[in-house]
C-alpha cells in the first residue's frame, strides 16, 4: 500500500514539474515575442521614447522569467528530475540574447533589434527605414563592425586609405559617407583626403567633422588637390609636363586616374573612389597587393591597395603615359588596369610582381553591377537577403555615383538605408535637401537614372569616343 501511494505521489510531482516546464516555456515564449516584436508593422506607430518603453517592459518580463526559470533548476537539481531538466535547457536557450554575427569575437552579446546607434551618433531617425527594416543581421553588422583576422599578418602597406574630391566645391555630401564608413570600420586607418579648393571642403564639412567622434574625426585629414606633386619622381611626370592631359573631354577625371596611381607609388596604401561605401575591414579581405575585378571581364581603378614603390603600380603608370587617350571614356582608367594585367600577368611568362598580386571577384566591391542598378532603387525591407550577401561578402560597395548624383532617392531604398546605417552622422549634418534624399521619393529606379549612360558603354565593349579636335584650357 505504502508503494503505491508513494508512486501516486511521484506521478502527481511528475505532472506538476511538467505543468511548471510548460508554464515557463509559454513565459519565456511571451518575453522573446515581446522581445522581437518590434521588427513588426507595428513598429512604424512608435516613438523612440515608445520604443525604449517596450524594450524596458519587456526586459521585466525577461528578468521575471530568468529568475523563475532559477527557481525552477533547483527543484530539478534536487529531483534530478533529466526531462525537467531537458525542458529548463530548452527555457534557457529561448531566453539568451542573440549572438553576433560570425567572426565578431571583441563584442558582447546584443538582443535582436538594438539600434545600429551609438550614443554618440545621433541619427534623422524618422528618414530611415532602419526600424522597420526586420533585417536584423544588417543592423547587428551596421551596429557592430566585425573584428576579423588580417589576410597577411606582415603587411608592408601602410594604414592609410586616399580619397580625391577634384570638384571646385563639395556640391555631393553623400561622397562623405565613403570617408565615414571607411574611418568607422577600419579603426586604426588613416584617412587623407585631397580636395581642390582644400579651404572651402573643409569650411563645408566642419559641422560633420564636429559630430564625428574623435576616435574617427582625428584621423581624417584634408590636403590640397596638387596634381603635379604625385606625378613627380614617377612615369607620369613627362607625360603631366607635357601637358598632354590637356587633350581631353574629361580633363580632371583622368588626371584623377593619373594622380592615384602616383601616390600610391609614392605613400602605398588603399585607395577608393568616393563613391564607394566600406561595408567590411579591408584587411580583411584584401592582401597587401590587390586590384579589384569589375565584372567578368574588366579590372576597375575605383580600388587599390598596394605597398610604396610597388612595381605593379609603376607597369600600371607606364602603361597609362603609353595609352593614354583623352577622348576615350575609361580608356585611362579601368582598361588601363585591364591592359596592364593582360599584358604582364596573363600571358607566359608572367611576370614576378604578378606572382602576389590578389584579384578580387567582383562581389568584393562592385556586388550590384551597374545593369542591376535596380536593386540599390528597391525597398530595403524586400531585400534583407542581398543586405545580408553584402554583409558577409563585400569589403565595400560602388554606388555608381555618376547616375545618381542628381537625383531624389527614398530614403526607404537600400542605397539609403545602407548608407544611413554605414555612416549616420552624415545623415546627421545635412539636410535631406542636400543629401538628395526624401521620405516622399517613389521607390524604383529614378527616371534620371534609366537608360545606358554613353560614357559607361566600355562595358559593352564599345569605347564612347568624344572627339573635340581642341586642347582643353
Amino acid at each position: 500500500m505504502a508503494n503505491i501511494t508513494v508512486i501516486r505521489y511521484r506521478r502527481i510531482f511528475w505532472v506538476v514539474a511538467v505543468f511548471i516546464s510548460i508554464y515557463m516555456l509559454a513565459v519565456t515564449l511571451e518575453a522573446k515575442k515581446q522581445r522581437t516584436r518590434f521588427t513588426k508593422d507595428s513598429l512604424n506607430d512608435l516613438t523612440q521614447n515608445e520604443f525604449r518603453k517596450e524594450r524596458m517592459r519587456a526586459d521585466n518580463i525577461l528578468n521575471i522569467e530568468m529568475k523563475q526559470h532559477g527557481e525552477m533548476e533547483a527543484v530539478h537539481e534536487q529531483h534530478e528530475q533529466q526531462e525537467v531538466n531537458k525542458n529548463a535547457a530548452l527555457v534557457f536557450e529561448l531566453a539568451q540574447p542573440v549572438n553576433l554575427p560570425a567572426g565578431d569575437t571583441n563584442k558582447e552579446p546584443v538582443h535582436a533589434m538594438e539600434s545600429v546607434i551609438s550614443p554618440n551618433e545621433q541619427i534623422k531617425m524618422d528618414i530611415s527605414g532602419l526600424r522597420t527594416s526586420g533585417c536584423d543581421a544588417f543592423l547587428k553588422h551596421a551596429a557592430h563592425p566585425p573584428t576579423l583576422v588580417p589576410l597577411s599578418t606582415e603587411s608592408k602597406t601602410p594604414q592609410i586609405f586616399h580619397f580625391i574630391h577634384y570638384n571646385e566645391h563639395l556640391s555631393n555630401p553623400r561622397y562623405l559617407c565613403s570617408l565615414e564608413s571607411a574611418a568607422r570600420i577600419n579603426p586604426n586607418y588613416q584617412i587623407h583626403v585631397y580636395a581642390r579648393n582644400s579651404g572651402h571642403f573643409k569650411t563645408s564639412i566642419s559641422k560633420w567633422l564636429s559630430l564625428l567622434d574623435t576616435a574617427i574625426s582625428s584621423r581624417i585629414s584634408i590636403h590640397e588637390l596638387v596634381w603635379k606633386d604625385a606625378m613627380m619622381g614617377t612615369p607620369l611626370e613627362p607625360w603631366y609636363a607635357s601637358e598632354k592631359w590637356k587633350e581631353s573631354s574629361w580633363v580632371d577625371q583622368n588626371l584623377g586616374n593619373a594622380f592615384r596611381l602616383g601616390i600610391l607609388y609614392h605613400y602605398g596604401g588603399v585607395y577608393l573612389d568616393l563613391d564607394i561605401v566600406s561595408l567590411n575591414p579591408v584587411e580583411s579581405m584584401m592582401q597587401d597587393r590587390t586590384v579589384a575585378m569589375q565584372d567578368g571581364k574588366w579590372y576597375n581603378n575605383a580600388v587599390f591597395r598596394f605597398p610604396p614603390g610597388d612595381a605593379f603600380v609603376k607597369a600600371m603608370m607606364e602603361e597609362f603615359v603609353s595609352g593614354f587617350e583623352g577622348f576615350v571614356w575609361a580608356r585611362n582608367g579601368p582598361r588601363m588596369v585591364t591592359r596592364t594585367m593582360t599584358k604582364h600577368c596573363k600571358k607566359a611568362p608572367v611576370a614576378d610582381m604578378c606572382q602576389s598580386l590578389l584579384v578580387l571577384p567582383a562581389n568584393k566591391f562592385f556586388p550590384i553591377q551597374y545593369e542591376q542598378r535596380e536593386q540599390l532603387f528597391a525597398a530595403f525591407e524586400d531585400s534583407c537577403e542581398l543586405m545580408q550577401k553584402l554583409s558577409d561578402g563585400s569589403v565595400g560597395i560602388h554606388w555608381w555615383n555618376k547616375r545618381v548624383q542628381s537625383t531624389t532617392i527614398s530614403t526607404k531604398t537600400v542605397l539609403t538605408t545602407l548608407m544611413i546605417a554605414q555612416c549616420p552622422v552624415v545623415f546627421t549634418s545635412f539636410s535631406e535637401a542636400q543629401l538628395g534624399v526624401s521620405p516622399n521619393a517613389k521607390l524604383g529606379v529614378p527616371a534620371s537614372v534609366k537608360g545606358l549612360d554613353p560614357s559607361l558603354a566600355f562595358m559593352k565593349g564599345s569605347p564612347h569616343k568624344k572627339k573635340t579636335g581642341k586642347r582643353v584650357a
